[in-house]
C-alpha cells in the first residue's frame, strides 16, 4: 500500500513539474538605442542617453533576477537600474540604461555590449545591446525640371516623376539640411550627391555627382545635377538611385538613399528642333554667317509631311523645306546669310519652325544674329579714299595749265583756293628794292657827268 502511495506522489510531482514553466521575454526593439547628435553643443565628444527596457515574465513561476551590463565597448560609460527584479507570473518590469556614449559612431546599427539577466528558472540570459545612429543630414525637397519647366517637387523616398520624354534634359535641384545645432563645433558636413541609373532599356547609364559643404544648423542652397533622357529610351519606368554621403568633423559618416522612379512616355506626334546653330552669331559691318538646323522625330508615328520654315523679314529670309521622317530619324538644313556694308546695325531673330501634317505646329526655336556698326578704321578708309580723289583732281588741273597756253578747265576740275593779302614784310622789301634802284640810277648819272668834263 505504501509503495502505491509513493508511486502516486511521484507521478503527481512529475505532472505538476511539467505544468510549471519559466519564460522571460525582452522585445528586440527594446535592445536598440536610437541615437542622434542633435543635442550636442560646444565641443562635446560624448552624448548623454537614457533608455528603458521592459522585461516580462510569461512563465507561471516567480522569477528573482539580477540585471547587469557586460562587455561594453570603449567610451561607453553606462549603468543599469534597478539591478534586481522579482517578477511574478505575468508581471513585467522596466530597467533603465543611462550614461554617456561616444559621438564618433557612424550612422547605422552597432553592437556595443550585453544586458545580462541572471537567476532565471531556465538559467542566465544574455541580450545584445545596439545603438542605431541616425543621419544628421536631411533631404528637405528635390525640384525636378524637364527642359527648364518644373514638373515635380519630391519630398520623400519612392516618389515618381511622370510624362518625361526622350531627349528631355532633366535637372534635379536638391535642398539639404544639416541637423546639428549651429553651436556645435564639429557639426559642419562635407559630402557628395550621386545619382545612378543602369538599365539597358533606358538607352544609357546615368552616373553624375556633385560635392557640397554644409555648415552646422544651416540649409543648403540648391545643389544641381543634370542628365538627358536618351533619345532611344524605351517607353517604360526606370528607378533612379539617389545616394548622398556626408562626413562631419568627428569623421562620422552618414548616408541617405532614395529611389526616384522616372516614367518615360512617347507621344505619337513629337517633332523637335534638335539643334539650331548660327556661326558666327555676331558680324561687324559685314560678313557671312551659317545657319544650321537639325530636326528629329521623337514620336511613335512616322511623319511623312514634315515642314521646316526659316524666317526673318528684315533679312528677307523665308525658306521652306519638306521631309519624310520615320520614328527616331533626323534631317538637317543649312542656310548661308550674307550681310553687306551699310546694312543697319541691330539684332535680328531668326525663327525656325517645324510642322507635321503640313501645318500642325511641332516645335519652334529662335537664334539671334547680331550686326554691329562699322568700326572707325573703315570710316577712316573711306575718308582717305575721298581725299585721294580730290588730290587727283588737283593734279589734273595743274597738268592742263602749261606755259602761256591756257586750256579751258571745267569747274569740276578746279579745287578752290584762297589768296593771302601782302604782309608788312612784303612792303619793306619792296621799298628797299626801289631805294637801291634809285641809288644805282643816281650813281650812273654822276659817272656820266664826270666823263663829259
Amino acid at each position: 500500500m505504501k509503495k502505491n502511495i509513493t508511486l502516486i506522489v511521484a507521478i503527481l510531482t512529475i505532472l505538476l513539474s511539467s505544468l510549471a514553466f519559466a519564460d522571460l521575454n525582452v522585445e528586440n526593439d527594446d535592445l536598440v538605442i536610437n541615437v542622434n547628435y542633435e543635442a550636442l553643443d560646444g565641443s562635446e565628444k560624448v552624448s548623454e542617453i537614457t533608455h528603458q527596457i521592459t522585461v516580462t515574465n510569461n512563465g507561471n513561476v516567480t522569477e528573482n533576477l539580477t540585471v547587469s551590463l557586460e562587455n561594453l565597448d570603449n567610451g561607453y560609460d553606462l549603468d543599469v537600474s534597478p539591478k534586481t527584479l522579482q517578477l511574478n507570473s505575468g508581471d513585467d518590469a522596466v530597467v533603465t540604461i543611462s550614461g554617456k556614449i561616444p559621438v564618433d559612431e557612424d550612422q547605422g546599427t552597432h553592437q556595443f555590449g550585453d544586458l545580462k539577466v541572471k537567476g532565471g528558472s531556465k538559467g542566465d540570459k544574455t541580450y545584445s545591446l545596439k545603438t542605431d545612429v541616425q543621419p544628421m543630414l536631411e533631404i528637405k525637397k528635390i525640384y525636378v525640371y524637364a527642359d527648364d519647366y518644373k514638373v515635380k517637387t519630391v519630398n520623400e523616398d519612392d516618389d515618381e516623376v511622370k510624362n518625361l520624354k526622350p531627349g528631355d534634359e532633366i535637372e534635379l535641384k536638391f535642398f539639404l539640411k544639416n541637423l546639428f545645432d549651429d553651436n556645435y563645433k564639429y557639426g559642419d558636413l562635407s559630402g557628395t550627391i550621386n545619382i545612378l541609373l543602369d538599365d539597358n532599356g533606358f538607352g544609357g547609364d546615368i552616373d553624375e555627382e556633385e560635392d557640397f559643404n554644409l555648415d552646422a544648423g544651416t540649409d543648403s542652397d540648391e545643389i544641381i545635377l543634370k542628365f538627358v533622357v536618351p533619345e532611344d529610351a524605351d517607353e517604360d519606368t526606370f528607378d533612379l538611385e539617389i545616394v548622398i554621403e556626408a562626413k562631419d568633423e568627428n569623421k562620422v559618416e552618414y548616408i541617405l538613399e532614395w529611389i526616384l522612379t522616372l516614367e518615360i512616355e512617347r507621344d505619337a506626334n513629337d517633332l523637335r528642333i534638335n539643334k539650331l546653330l548660327l556661326s558666327p552669331t555676331e558680324l561687324v559691318c559685314s560678313g557671312n554667317s551659317q545657319l544650321s538646323v537639325e530636326i528629329k522625330n521623337f514620336g511613335g508615328d512616322r511623319q511623312k509631311y514634315t515642314v521646316l520654315k526659316l524666317f526673318n523679314s528684315d533679312l528677307k529670309i523665308d525658306k521652306t523645306y519638306n521631309f519624310d521622317l520615320k520614328q527616331g530619324n533626323e534631317e538637317s538644313a543649312q542656310l548661308s546669310i550674307d550681310i553687306k556694308e551699310g546694312f543697319s546695325a541691330g539684332t535680328y531673330p531668326l525663327m525656325a519652325t517645324v510642322y507635321y501634317d503640313y501645318n500642325t505646329l511641332g516645335d519652334e526655336k529662335t537664334v539671334d544674329l547680331v550686326v554691329k556698326k562699322c568700326p572707325l578704321s573703315v570710316l577712316e578708309k573711306t575718308e582717305t579714299e575721298d581725299k585721294t580723289i580730290v588730290e587727283k583732281a588737283n593734279d589734273k588741273a595743274a597738268e592742263q595749265v602749261t606755259g602761256n597756253n591756257v586750256k579751258e578747265i571745267s569747274s569740276s576740275d578746279i579745287v578752290k583756293s584762297v589768296e593771302d593779302s601782302y604782309s608788312t614784310e612784303d612792303y619793306l622789301v619792296g621799298a628797299l628794292f626801289v631805294a637801291i634802284v634809285v641809288i644805282l640810277a643816281l650813281t650812273g648819272l654822276l659817272v656820266v657827268a664826270f666823263f663829259k668834263k
